[in-house]
């Protein structure tokens, strides 16, 4: 890192996430006597707490960030929940400023919408319900299944589509045995851009997003998104205009939300125009 510092000449040293990297980067930053910024991107002390159980570890990371933050001039954040996050921490809010983020519209296009991946994602003549993202507890993927089943199971016509991998595979595939869904795998360029312009509503329920990429590819792409009001993803949509926002926890909420934009297609179909139209001012 001090090689790197040195061999670019900047006059500020930016961490992009904390853990041993980050704090390299800070004291090379005090070193050299450089300004020393960081991006806060992830809710660490959230998912140690989603992961383990464990309220104390959970606390541990949270002081640790804590600390880790407010060693800097400036913290970059994406969203205004992110920046309320950050302040309860301990940052001065004097410190932090918000920079959102952009989304590839070209590439995220309702035109990507493809029979062969649609056949992927499920059966001719149904509702595809995309879900796109690492599966873990901490994305939600145990209340995206909950709520499939509830939703689905008087709606032969929904299937579920999931899009990516991670540690909690097996235990999503036995939570949903027995609905109709569909494990794709992780995609990625134009075939991930292919799934979400084939499919029709999206649904994050995670409440760890500091931000919400995939609603913004979602919505690029012309999806409706239901996403919980807990964290960022809830700023990246406009709540019945181009999606739907629901109470953080509650798993009924969720099932209703997806079952309305199953049964009313021309409701779905305003929100999906009003994603894209919202996505291209972006």
């Amino acid at each position: 890192v001090l090689e790197a510092v040195g061999g670019a000449g900047g006059g500020v040293v930016h961490a992009a996430t904390p853990g041993l990297v980050g704090v390299a980067v800070l004291v090379v930053a005090r070193t050299r006597g450089l300004p020393f910024v960081a991006s806060h991107n992830t809710e660490l002390a959230r998912y140690a707490l989603e992961l383990t159980g464990d309220r104390l570890a959970a606390q541990v990371a949270a002081r640790a960030l804590s600390w880790f933050y407010g060693q800097a001039d400036r913290v970059y954040v994406p969203t205004r929940s992110a920046a309320e996050g950050i302040v309860e921490a301990g940052v001065a809010p004097a410190r932090v400023r918000t920079m959102t983020r952009g989304t590839d519209r070209e590439r995220f296009d309702p035109r990507r919408r493809a029979r062969g991946m649609r056949r992927r994602l499920g059966p001719a003549g149904g509702t595809i319900l995309l879900c796109v993202g690492a599966l873990s507890r901490e994305k939600g993927v145990m209340a995206r299944a909950d709520a499939h089943r509830r939703a689905g199971a008087a709606r032969p016509e929904l299937h579920l589509a999931i899009v990516g991998d991670g540690p909690a595979r097996r235990e999503l595939a036995r939570a949903l045995a027995r609905t109709r869904h569909r494990m794709v795998g992780a995609l990625r360029g134009d075939d991930l851009a292919a799934a979400y312009a084939s499919a029709d509503i999206f649904c994050l329920p995670s409440e760890t997003e500091t931000f919400g990429q995939v609603v913004t590819e979602a919505g690029a792409s012309g999806l409706p998104a239901i996403v919980t009001d807990r964290g960022g993803a809830a700023e990246q949509v406009r709540h019945g205009e181009t999606g739907l926002v629901v109470p953080a926890g509650d798993l009924a909420a969720l099932a209703a939300a997806i079952a309305l934009l199953h049964d009313v297609p021309a409701m779905r179909a305003a929100m999906s125009a009003a994603a894209r139209a919202e996505a291209l001012t972006r």
